[in-house]
């Protein structure tokens, strides 16, 4: 699997363990956060990560699925 594809399962698999509202504010704190408009995780996130440098992607990532985990833990049942 490409690393840009492993990126991006990771980040919906861990949106997806999050239950609404919890989910809706995940999704709206990426947008803020990438400042860039997010209908779809699945669809918009290979955009953004395919803009950026391997190395800040797979940092990006990896920031992003410690917050979504801690968001899971406190808020959803992961």
């Amino acid at each position: 699997m490409p690393e840009l594809d492993r990126d991006v399962l990771e980040i919906v698999e861990r949106i997806s363990t999050l239950q609404e509202p919890y989910r809706q504010n995940a999704v709206e704190w990426l947008e803020e956060f990438t400042q860039n408009g997010i209908e779809d995780v699945g669809v918009d996130m290979p955009h953004f990560l395919g803009t950026l440098k391997p190395i800040i992607r797979r940092n990006f990532t990896r920031f992003v699925c410690l917050v979504l985990d801690e968001a899971a833990q406190h808020f959803s049942m992961m």
